[in-house]
């Protein structure tokens, strides 16, 4: 009785001094997991260059999407370009891909079907060709009328758009991407387009965007801090991630802006926390593709820099009406 008395007092000190242990391991996991989260906010933010193009009043930058084409205007062409700037917008966006004969010209699609009266990839067709097409053809007006049709407006060059609009800011995006394979060798589309900046003097005028990783590193390797950059796909799922973690202060930027949507894969790129996490890291936030008035008011209230959209005129509206534009 006597030897079984103190084998259960035995047992019963032995448990409570494991489970006294496991407290204890508990509480230090919990205390070394809250001094590096606290640590964190010690980490000093990088200072970033400074960028005249993203210069902005008190309210988000107006910016036309693809030259604030549908449904005011044909997108991407000189007209659209016009009809931004005589609405007084910020910046005009557009895409850049090269031409057979290695021109850079200003469409979107990977063909000239959706937008033109021709057909075939812009990557197959010489500048002659590209221009013989009327990039107003499929162009329908709020109406559903061709008004623009057989006009003489064509699919235009970058140094056209540097020539007539050059005291405009833009966002350059390039779509001529055959592969993802991440080659951060530069091709002859960066090396073009940096060649046309610094000839029309445009560094403090453009963002350069794309969705590559491989195409923003060959941009940076030849462009330098010269001119601002959009950030890659790649780039915003990684700072998307560390957000979701409460780990935002560790990433560090490669780009001046996020040119992002409101959604992506499984992340809410709305968040007002992400917004400010954002600006703490002195980077600007473009949404793309904003075209309701709801969705323009919330993104502004959140403090959002800049907003992509086919509805310069509605966004000039909203800001007005939130006292923001006389």
């Amino acid at each position: 009785m006597q030897l079984k008395s103190r084998s259960s007092v035995y047992s019963k000190y032995n448990k409570k001094k494991k489970k006294t242990f496991t407290w204890k391991r508990f509480l230090f996991a919990v205390l070394t997991f809250t001094l590096i989260y606290l640590a964190l906010f010690l980490i000093v933010v990088p200072e970033r260059a400074y960028k005249p193009v993203l210069n902005q009043d008190d309210r988000p930058l107006i910016i036309s999407y693809r030259g604030g084409g549908s449904p005011l205007a044909p997108e991407n062409t000189l007209v659209a370009f016009e009809r931004s700037k005589n609405l007084g917008v910020d910046m005009i966006h557009f895409n850049v891909r090269m031409s057979k004969d290695g021109h850079l010209v200003v469409i979107h699609n990977e063909t000239v079907d959706e937008t033109t009266d021709g057909e075939g990839k812009v990557a197959n067709l010489t500048l002659e060709e590209l221009q013989s097409l009327d990039a107003a053809y499929r162009f329908k007006d709020i109406r559903g009328n061709y008004i623009y049709r057989n006009q003489g407006i064509v699919i235009p060059t970058v140094e056209q758009v540097f020539k007539e609009f050059s005291d405009m800011r833009m966002i350059i995006e390039i779509q001529d991407i055959e592969s993802e394979d991440e080659d951060e060798s530069p091709t002859m589309v960066e090396e073009k387009l940096v060649e046309l900046i610094d000839r029309y003097n445009m560094h403090n005028k453009v963002v350069l965007y794309s969705a590559s990783n491989g195409v923003m590193e060959s941009l940076r390797s030849i462009a330098g801090d010269q001119v601002a950059y959009g950030a890659s796909t790649q780039e915003v799922t990684r700072f998307a991630t560390l957000h979701k973690l409460f780990l935002n202060r560790v990433y560090r930027p490669q780009s001046d802006v996020l040119i992002i949507p409101q959604n992506y894969s499984i992340f809410n790129l709305t968040e007002q926390r992400l917004i400010d996490g954002a600006h703490t890291l002195n980077m600007s936030v473009f949404y793309t593709d904003v075209n309701q008035e709801r969705e323009l008011s919330t993104l502004i209230d959140k403090g959002a820099n800049g907003i992509m959209t086919d509805r310069p005129d509605m966004m000039k509206r909203v800001l007005s009406e939130m006292g923001y534009l006389e």
